[in-house]
């Protein structure tokens, strides 16, 4: 048991699958942050488009 212990804590063969799942897991947590974001831009700008279309339309009928 104890050879058996020592030689998983000393293999590396599967360290590099372990970090690159962190490092995809990271990179989708950012890209999740960021897509947040992106998207309150883009409703605060057809909001803007809705406000600006029922002006000029208001404007257009003399109202």
């Amino acid at each position: 048991m104890t050879k058996f212990l020592t030689r998983l804590f000393r293999d590396n063969r599967g360290l590099a699958a372990v970090e690159y799942a962190f490092l995809c897991g990271l990179i989708v947590i950012v890209m999740i942050g960021a897509l947040g974001g992106l998207a309150n831009m883009i409703i605060l700008t057809w909001s803007n488009v809705q406000t600006q279309s029922q002006n000029a339309v208001n404007q257009a009928n003399g109202n």
